[in-house]
């Protein structure tokens, strides 16, 4: 079961316009990869800058090195290393692989760093030949079931972990080379590995149930190229044109791990080749193309001088790696009298580079082995050595190189990756480091800018609802288009002379219309086509959006340095801000659910269709219209509710119940995650001076307040207590985690804005409701319960998560968290309302909270009373407490005895007076353990009830028709307790009389037969005790009860009375 740790950090002061401005448990984890449903790792600790540039920051990233790991870095000359996209890291010595997650994986279970020994080699183990694989449903189902590990020797010693937490159990095989060497090692999972020999020899190695090691070679054959394509051409097996001295390479070339193939690159002799494996047989192998990478260059004509280019000798690959956009190689061009280091970017086409470009850095002087990484998203690349590490944009539009160098202080790099989005590469003093790239703004073609400005003019400008200056409007459209274009001038800003609420009903309207602007007619996006999902599709709405944001950010740019936020009151500066931030938010909102369409496409699908059939006829959308009006998103989501509750009407499976449940949810979640992201960067470029209420948590418009509510209750109602799968209750948790952090941040939002005191109340009432609805901890998510109590302070949530896990070290940590919060006035609180108030007696704690608290309680001041010594007057407080307590004899219980010891640890000068005291409190302490033998007698809880007085406890007692003799005993000690009311007793004795037959002759041995009458044994009971004897009636009162007035008139009765009384030597007692 997934639960996210959490780690407190001090408050600090953050934008009051984010919801996490808290220490949130979501910032750098599940929020960074919603979009795919996976988790990204929660780091330990703040990142800390090593170095920071104009344009770069080199900061610490993930957890923290291992001991050992610390140790062998600094002890260790020679060591390599490896980083896995998956989170797992390894370093490799000659004698062991030490692997340790560099983040948490998604059971957020932090492992500890485990040591593989490894086999003996004549020569160095290395990195390039260790590969770790963890599994999951799509990258490696078959090999294992946990994660595993493989390594090659460089002699060819395979050594296999299937579960790498199990370090003795491993299956080793030997690869006959002949005297080759293993040279690098890459994952096909799950058929297996790729093994690359020095002299360009490739092995398919596999595992059959976990244990049994085979490996066949791969050849280039006839029989193997089954994966020609036109496109090839002339570039099909050709043969190659130079004799390369350098050393082969190998690469991943799988893109989507979903489907069954998997793929990988080898250069080798010049030759750059791809292969497919389907199976883990041979037959299932084979080469999709082989090209010559100089024949390739030559054929290029766009990047360098063509000139060069026919002057270059030979190529040899030092890395490569391919991405959704092709392969990229780090190349060194020779020439005949120098080298040059190059990025290249082959696309699938094989015809010629997309792209060269000319690094300017000299390979000779670039210690270690030289690493490539690249990140997909943002096209950037990074060329990492043992003492550099160079960035630079694989786009044409910029040049620039950032160049970092390492100083011994830092130590050195030892390997780079890729996790995520983030260049990642781990030194020697400070751990993994993540290099962060910021890239300035590229412009955005003037054409394009002209087309989507030019539907300004298309759009009517003279609506009735339209209340913003036609005037104001137009300079601010043609200013933007200006400004587009370099024209603008100060003499053109100083023309904006209009009102303040002109100049901000103006800016809203430009924004709103640029973002609902009708698809622009872009031979780009009309010569491309993609399946999207829709079949109707016209343009590439991906593409569409994409530009709509670029222009919406060159609107704000434009707003920015143009100071047009200058010329507006206050008012109106936070209000477009505000509506520029929104129109963004519901932008990117827009981009994840056509993200998320190759996911739950029926889902979206149907949420806009019947969105579209709510619509009126003449504003009835098609799905691309749709994804058209940006500003208009929020209303999916009340259709998405809609479908959803339909849908579960009538699905008759739990299971199917509980996946839609997990996707409209996993919905919710992705596309107010983005929005709150792109919330958070502009907050950056536009900041606000009052925090606002963010659409995604608003009661106003669609009230996604509402549907955030609903999701959240249908989640926690109907999907949790249905979940039979920890994957699916995982994902579920993660959601509603999410959702309410969301939901309770706009809560806390609205009510500092609000001002009116009955609204405010009113509001508060709902926002406790709301935390109250939302317990995860009835369900067993006792962390994730933390993580929301923790954030938005719910005491009570802590409260009651302490008391289910009786985690008093969690308690006391709470105490000093929130101290100055009143957690432990809540606490005390808490205990006394729920009749724990004896925890205050064993807390141990000297604190002025508990102080302040006991005096000022009315129950349990005499606490405090005991603390400062005065136990006379905490005796007298709890004696007044134990006569007013009424509800749980138990407690009066305590409260007596608490009384006398309280009476007895004074230093009143009075004894005979506490002594008189301690007597009372004794008495009513004896009627409170008859009471407790009496209802244990019954088969009741004494713990539970309330106090009862002695004739009630009689009444009790003499209930039955037919009672024993240690009822009557009890009932006549109670009778004790009765000061001056005759008439229990009679209702006793006259009970015990009429308990016997007294119509028996007694003229044979009366003795004999009056010694058996419950009546006899009840006097002789009182006889025997002094006290008791007062309790003995006479005889004459007796006989005049109502209750036994027939039986004496009807029977012989009154002799044998008298016959008990005069038998046990009572004769006084009878008259």
């Amino acid at each position: 079961m997934y639960t996210p740790k959490r780690l407190y950090q001090q408050k600090q002061q953050y934008n009051l316009n984010s919801p996490f401005d808290k220490v949130s448990p979501f910032q750098n984890s599940y929020v960074d990869n919603i979009k795919d449903s996976q988790t990204r790792s929660l780091m330990s600790g703040s990142s800390k800058v090593i170095e920071k540039g104009e344009s770069h920051e080199l900061v610490t990233y993930g957890t923290d090195l291992p001991i050992e790991v610390s140790s062998i870095l600094t002890s260790e000359k020679y060591v390599t290393a490896l980083a896995e996209s998956s989170g797992w890291a390894a370093v490799v010595t000659n004698q062991n692989i030490y692997a340790w997650r560099y983040t948490i994986g998604t059971n957020k279970k932090v492992l500890p760093c485990i040591t593989l020994p490894l086999s003996y080699t004549a020569l160095k183990h290395k990195s390039q030949l260790t590969s770790i694989v963890q599994n999951d449903s799509q990258t490696a189902p078959m090999i294992s079931t946990k994660t595993c590990v493989i390594n090659v020797s460089p002699e060819g010693a395979v050594r296999y972990w299937p579960n790498i937490t199990k370090v003795s159990t491993y299956y080793e095989a030997m690869i006959s080379f002949e005297g080759k060497q293993s040279y690098s090692l890459v994952s096909a999972a799950p058929y297996g590995w790729i093994l690359l020999a020095s002299t360009g020899e490739i092995y398919l190695i596999t595992v059959h149930n976990n244990s049994n090691i085979q490996y066949q070679q791969l050849f280039a054959s006839a029989g193997m190229l089954s994966g020609i394509g036109k496109r090839m051409s002339s570039y099909w097996l050709q043969p190659s044109t130079q004799e390369s001295s350098g050393n082969p390479c190998l690469c991943c070339g799988t893109i989507d791990f979903s489907e069954n193939e998997r793929y990988f690159y080898v250069v080798d002799k010049g030759s750059f080749q791809k292969f497919e494996v389907a199976g883990d047989q041979k037959s299932a192998c084979k080469t999709i193309f082989k090209v010559d990478l100089l024949s390739t260059l030559k054929a290029s004509s766009e990047p360098l001088d063509i000139l060069q280019l026919k002057n270059v000798s030979s190529v040899d690959v030092v890395d490569m790696k391919n991405t959704g956009f092709g392969t990229v190689f780090l190349l060194v061009l020779n020439f005949a009298n120098k080298s040059q280091l190059s990025l290249g970017t082959l696309k699938n086409n094989c015809s010629h580079f997309e792209s060269l470009i000319d690094l300017d850095i000299d390979i000779h002087k670039l210690e270690g082995d030289i690493q490539l990484s690249v990140t997909s998203t943002d096209y950037q690349a990074y060329i990492s050595s043992s003492k550099q590490i160079f960035s630079r944009s694989l786009s044409k539009n910029l040049k620039s190189v950032i160049n970092i160098q390492f100083t011994s202080t830092i130590g050195g790099i030892l390997c780079a990756g890729v996790y995520g989005n983030n260049a990642i590469f781990l030194s020697r003093q400070h751990g993994f480091l993540k290099l962060l790239v910021s890239s300035p703004n590229i412009l955005i073609q003037e054409r394009i800018l002209n087309e989507q400005l030019k539907t300004f003019d298309e759009m009517e400008q003279g609506d009735a609802e339209n209340h913003v200056s036609h005037d104001t409007y137009s300079v601010l459209r043609n200013m933007l288009i200006a400004f587009t274009k370099g024209h603008l001038n100060d003499e053109t800003v100083a023309s904006i002379l209009c009102s303040s609420e002109e100049l901000r009903d103006s800016i809203i309207m430009l924004s709103k219309e640029l973002l609902n602007s009708p698809a622009v007619s872009d031979p780009r996006w009309a010569s491309q086509t993609i399946n999207v999902g829709f079949t109707t599709s016209s343009v590439l709405i991906q593409n569409q959006l994409r530009d709509k944001e670029q222009m919406h950010n060159y609107l704000i740019d434009f707003l920015t340095k143009t100071k047009c936020f200058k010329k507006l009151n206050e008012q109106d500066n936070e209000s477009v801000k505000v509506h520029l931030i929104e129109h963004a938010e519901k932008m990117e909102c827009c981009s994840t659910i056509l993200d998320m369409y190759s996911q739950v496409p029926d889902l979206i699908s149907q949420s806009i269709d019947a969105l579209n059939n709510q619509a009126s006829l003449e504003d009835c959308m098609t799905k691309e219209s749709f994804f058209a009006n940006v500003t208009e998103v929020d209303k999916f989501f009340d259709s998405l509710i809609k479908v959803e509750s339909d849908q579960l009407f009538t699905l008759r499976t739990v299971k199917e119940q509980v996946e839609l449940i997990a996707a409209v949810s996993g919905l919710f979640a992705a596309c107010f995650t983005a929005s709150w992201k792109c919330r958070q960067k502009l907050l950056i470029t536009l900041p606000t001076k009052q925090v606002f209420v963010p659409w995604t948590g608003s009661s106003l418009g669609v009230n996604t307040r509402s549907l955030l509510k609903q999701q959240i209750e249908i989640s926690l109602k109907q999907g949790l207590p249905k979940v039979d799968s920890t994957k699916v209750g995982t994902i579920l948790t993660q959601h509603i985690i999410l959702l309410t952090d969301l939901l309770l941040d706009a809560f806390d939002k609205e009510l500092i804005l609000c001002k009116n005191i009955a609204e405010q109340n009113v509001l508060k009432e709902e926002y406790a409701q709301q935390r109250q609805n939302i317990i995860l901890i009835n369900h067993g998510y006792y962390e994730q319960a933390a993580t929301i109590g923790e954030k938005y302070e719910d005491f009570i949530m802590l409260i009651l998560l302490c008391e289910k896990t009786n985690d008093s070290y969690r308690l006391n940590r709470y105490k000093s968290m929130f101290l100055s919060q009143g957690f432990e006035s809540e606490l005390y609180r808490y205990y006394v309302e729920k009749g724990y108030w004896e925890k205050l007696l064993v807390a141990n704690v000297k604190s002025q909270e508990l102080d302040n608290f006991l005096s000022s309680h009315s129950y349990l001041n005499w606490l405090h009373y005991i603390d400062i010594g005065e136990y006379y007057m905490a005796s007298e407080i709890l004696g007044k407490l134990a006569s007013e307590e009424s509800e749980y004899a138990a407690r009066k219980k305590v409260l007596l005895v608490l009384s006398n010891l309280a009476k007895m640890s004074s230093v009143e000068s009075d004894l005979s007076a506490i002594g008189n005291e301690i007597r009372e409190n004794d008495k009513a302490l004896e009627l409170l353990d008859y009471q407790e033998q009496v209802l244990q007698f019954l088969g009741k809880d004494f713990s539970s009830s309330s106090t009862i007085s002695a004739a009630d406890l009689i009444e009790q007692i003499i209930g039955d028709d037919y009672l024993s003799e240690v009822q009557f005993n009890m009932a006549i000690d109670l009778l004790e307790h009765i000061n001056g009311n005759d008439f229990v007793a009679n209702d006793v004795w006259s009970k015990c009389i009429l308990q016997d037959r007294w119509d028996e002759s007694v003229q044979i041995d009366i003795l004999a037969v009056v010694s058996q009458k419950m009546f006899y044994k009840c006097l002789k009971y009182c006889k025997n005790s002094a006290i008791r004897q007062k309790l003995i009636p006479s005889l004459k009162q007796l006989l005049l009860s109502p209750k036994i007035s027939d039986l004496v008139k009807t029977s012989r009765c009154q002799p044998q009375l008298q016959a008990c009384y005069e038998l046990l030597g009572l004769l006084e007692v009878m008259n």
